[in-house]
């Protein structure tokens, strides 16, 4: 049954992922992220031949991402990833389906090769299209013209060429236009904003369950910039959102928020 190789697996799951510390407490006191971690670490542990991952990488960090990677490559079962990680995609994967308005395309490569192939496809389909309408504005030309110097010559023989033509023409079996179908979204943003600052921290600690997490933090954020918050599970990332967004009057002098900036906010568990 495995007999001691059970315990160095699990012991070396819990080393990857870097698990020692949660193996002290309750699974439903974990965050979301270390949710994420200990059930991904779990599953790995059983080996099953077919494993379904749902973004498994969301609460990672870069070692145990660049481990996952090279696991998966080489896991001799079938593994379906659901990703928006290009990076780790085309690392893991050697097929890729994509589902895009209501079609499902299956390409025997990784992500980044299937987007390219995909391309291909859609500039050859919207080439027939574009001969397909060619021919069938030509034919509608036949037809008037046939119909025209039949009324004049009064012949039946270009009255039934233009029928024929006609039949011809209703049994066509139409191409699509693949470049039409999908919507466009028209948005207009106002900017009401009041200077460049949108967020201030300075001289922020922070001590949650007897852990300090943040000692004397600053740091300023400014218009129109994207910030990536990086850090392992457990070292405040989502505490510091709490904090940002909170009304705790504690942290008020600490943390200043621009008065015209509207915040929205996607927890990690709905």
């Amino acid at each position: 049954m495995g007999g001691y190789e059970v315990t160095e697996q699990i012991k070396h799951m819990v080393s990857i992922f870097h698990l020692k510390e949660l193996l002290k407490q309750s699974f439903n006191t974990l965050s979301g992220g270390q949710k994420t971690k200990v059930k991904l670490a779990a599953t790995l542990l059983k080996k099953p031949d077919i494993m379904l991952l749902d973004e498994p990488i969301n609460h990672l960090g870069i070692q145990t991402l660049e481990w996952l990677e090279v696991f998966l490559s080489r896991y001799r079962g079938t593994v379906v990833i659901i990703s928006h990680d290009c990076y780790f995609l085309d690392h893991v994967v050697s097929k890729t389906v994509i589902l895009d308005s209501g079609i499902c395309e299956t390409f025997f490569v990784n992500y980044s090769y299937s987007l390219k192939e995909k391309e291909r496809l859609l500039l050859l389909a919207f080439e027939s299209y574009k001969t397909q309408q060619k021919k069938i504005e030509a034919m509608k030309v036949a037809i008037e013209r046939f119909r025209e110097w039949g009324a004049k010559g009064d012949n039946e023989k270009l009255f039934k060429k233009a029928k024929e033509l006609e039949k011809r023409l209703e049994k066509m079996e139409l191409i699509e236009n693949p470049q039409s179908g999908k919507p466009k979204l028209n948005l207009q943003l106002s900017d009401p904003r009041t200077g460049s600052d949108v967020l201030t921290i300075e001289n922020f600690s922070l001590i949650v369950s007897h852990q300090l997490l943040f000692d004397e933090a600053s740091t300023q954020i400014y218009v129109k910039e994207k910030v990536c918050l990086m850090g392992d599970n457990g070292t405040g990332k989502t505490s510091l959102v709490w904090a940002t967004i909170g009304k705790n009057l504690e942290f008020a002098r600490k943390i200043k928020l621009n008065p015209s900036a509207i915040i929205g906010y996607i927890l990690q568990e709905i």
